[in-house]
């Protein structure tokens, strides 16, 4: 599904990527996981087309993601970015159906998609024509995850995408979220700073540190068999009772 090759990407003296290679397979689910500024959102970005590399290669589909490709690539994929992004001055309606209204989508077609997003994502239908402003945190991401499925992408990138609401909420839509993905089948990257959250989601976990990855593969891999201290550091860190439980037990 998605395959990056070698990929480098630095802000002027400060390098946020260092020779990055990963491959996600279609319908996996994978976490990228590590601390503030250890560059997952950067390689999203890059994903996703918004940012291209100072060296090496993403190949979507087959196809190699570029300058030229991606607008058209990215259709195939939807994004919720940190905090949702939603537009304040457009309804709930009209941001979770932008981009079908931009593709030039007729009303019919658009309106049984978002009864069928509507339903997918428990969001309640009263609430569509209002605002941001006038939705609970909970419904806002919902609104960002119905905008980012519209268009029946094959890819779904989720960068940080519960980070904004209150831990009773978070917990909730944790649960839908997973029951959505695994009723979609839908291919997804998942950027945490979260463990609990990425072995929740994940079927691979990511660790990054310093634009570098430090190690990857199922929570049982991190726990019992880490390749640096940092592995292990960073994984008591997490405020889970369950991951030193098991860190004890490994």
């Amino acid at each position: 599904m998605l395959r990056i090759e070698n990929i480098c990407k630095s802000y002027g003296n400060l390098k946020a990527l260092r020779g990055i290679s990963l491959q996600v397979k279609s319908g996996e689910t994978m976490a990228l996981v590590g601390p503030s500024g250890c560059g997952k959102s950067t390689l999203m970005r890059l994903m996703v087309g918004l940012l291209q590399p100072d060296e090496g290669d993403i190949w979507f589909q087959g196809k190699r993601l570029t300058v030229q490709t991606s607008s058209t690539m990215r259709l195939k994929m939807g994004y919720v970015i940190q905090r949702g992004g939603l537009f304040p001055h457009l309804t709930a309606q009209e941001n979770a159906t932008l981009m079908a209204q931009h593709l030039g989508w007729n009303t019919k077609r658009i309106t049984q998609q978002l009864h069928r997003l509507v339903t997918l994502t428990h969001f309640p239908s009263n609430r569509l024509k209002h605002y941001p402003a006038q939705l609970s945190g909970g419904q806002r991401q919902r609104i960002s995850l119905m905008r980012a499925l519209m268009l029946d992408p094959d890819l779904l990138l989720l960068d940080e995408p519960l980070g904004a609401v209150d831990p009773l909420t978070r917990s909730r839509l944790q649960q839908q979220l997973r029951n959505l993905i695994r009723d979609l089948g839908k291919t997804v990257i998942l950027v945490t700073h979260d463990m609990a959250e990425a072995e929740f989601f994940s079927d691979c976990t990511v660790l990054m540190k310093q634009g570098r990855i430090v190690q990857q593969g199922n929570m049982k891999d991190l726990l019992q068999s880490p390749k640096q201290t940092f592995v292990t550091d960073f994984i008591r860190s997490q405020p889970t009772a369950s991951f030193s439980s098991q860190l004890e037990s490994a």
